[in-house]
């Protein structure tokens, strides 16, 4: 049988160098439209075929999930101690540049990134989105703690409307992709949902706090990250518990499957990612000793039986749906 890759979605955002890659090679095709088709979608919406997972060198498969905390794992027994180097001239040139045209000293001010995807357009991972309005609570918290909080994304997301000298929004300057990896390692934590700056933050050690989080599996991380999942509810109105949340079922991250089946998804309330906030800024900013709770360390072990990345859960939603704990 004739093997066939196929590469699709919006080509343009494929990085160049993956496009270079597989463009001389003929078993491979770029098809942006390949799911419009009805057969193909119905292939996709089907359980014949993982498309989650990734084929190792030895033949045999490992979820994606399972095969990012395997990488991780060993990027941390070999890199953990990043050092970073002063004379890094995008690092030089970042810090340069924020001084000079936007007038902060991110060097030496403590700041926070900010990136809460929220694409209207999505139509298959539209539960990765969040409310931006739903953060500006957390904003608030941290800038009266003068930490300065600083706003990334795609141009098309919508913004946090805030007059304050201790907030910046760049999703708009024509240099942010350029100087992203020097944020987020100067950066004191990321306030972020599901989204690629995720992985830089991973990379480099720099902890986040990923609020609105859908699919439990789909997560790498390291001991300081926190995570606020979206709960959901079935037709009855109870919650779907922590452990079945790691189930297949439960990592789709499209709407349109919990509708059909009767399930509810609620985001975070301002109030919750706000009190996340603080307990992620006495962790990480105020250095304060974090005493894990029994379900939080229940969580902590049911990541681990799943060969998920141990993210510590935030306490606050112990306290808002200790009944997502119980089996």
């Amino acid at each position: 049988m004739k093997k066939k890759i196929i590469l699709t979605g919006n080509i343009n955002e494929y990085h160049p160098i993956v496009t270079s890659l597989y463009s001389n090679c003929p078993e491979v095709k770029f098809d942006e439209n390949f799911f419009y088709n009805k057969e193909n979608k119905k292939l996709k919406n089907s359980n014949i075929i993982n498309w989650d997972s990734i084929r190792l060198k030895d033949g045999n498969f490992n979820d994606i999930h399972v095969f990012w905390n395997k990488i991780n794992r060993k990027w941390n027994e070999t890199k953990k101690d990043i050092v970073l180097n002063n004379n890094n001239q995008n690092l030089e040139e970042c810090i340069d540049y924020f001084k000079r045209e936007k007038k902060i000293d991110i060097e030496n001010e403590p700041f926070v990134l900010l990136h809460t995807r929220n694409n209207v357009h999505e139509k298959h991972s539209d539960l990765r989105n969040s409310n931006i309005e739903d953060h500006r609570e957390a904003v608030d918290f941290l800038i009266k703690k003068n930490i300065k909080v600083i706003g990334i994304g795609d141009k098309e997301l919508k913004e946090l409307k805030l007059s304050s000298n201790n907030y910046l929004n760049i999703k708009n300057d024509a240099n942010q992709k350029k100087y992203l990896i020097s944020l987020v390692l100067l950066s004191k934590f990321g306030l972020v949902s599901a989204s690629g700056p995720m992985l830089t933050y991973v990379a480099f050690n720099k902890p986040y706090l990923a609020t609105n989080y859908i699919n439990l599996k789909d997560v790498i991380g390291n001991e300081r990250d926190m995570i606020v999942p979206k709960m959901i509810f079935d037709k009855d109105g109870a919650i779907v518990k922590m452990k079945e949340r790691f189930s297949d079922f439960f990592q789709n991250q499209s709407s349109v499957q919990y509708n059909r089946n009767g399930y509810k998804v609620r985001d975070n309330t301002p109030e919750l990612i706000r009190n996340s906030t603080i307990e992620m800024y006495k962790n990480v900013i105020l250095n304060e000793k974090i005493d894990l709770s029994e379900n939080q360390k229940k969580y902590i072990n049911t990541s681990e039986e799943n060969l998920v990345s141990p993210l510590i859960i935030s306490h606050e939603v112990e306290k808002d749906f200790p009944e997502f704990f119980t089996n």
